[in-house]
């Protein structure tokens, strides 16, 4: 698919930066990184915390359940 694309001056320096040093082209390297952020972004892990009074490790709806009562 072809588009238009406005890129931020330290993005673009990225992308030329990561073309010259894998000898790719333009297009795969602009692709390579949205593929990757989109990527890194879908494995977060979800926020949790260890609660140092049981050591017991604490998230999600419980982690909300304690919030609301602060």
């Amino acid at each position: 698919m072809r588009t238009t694309v406005t890129l931020d001056p330290d993005v673009l320096i990225l992308i030329r930066t990561a073309m010259k040093e894998r000898d790719i082209p333009f297009q795969q390297a602009l692709n390579d990184a949205v593929r990757t952020g989109l990527q890194a972004k879908q494995k977060r892990r979800p926020f949790v915390e260890i609660d140092p009074l049981s050591d017991r490790i604490v998230g999600g709806e419980e982690m909300a359940e304690r919030t609301t009562d602060l």
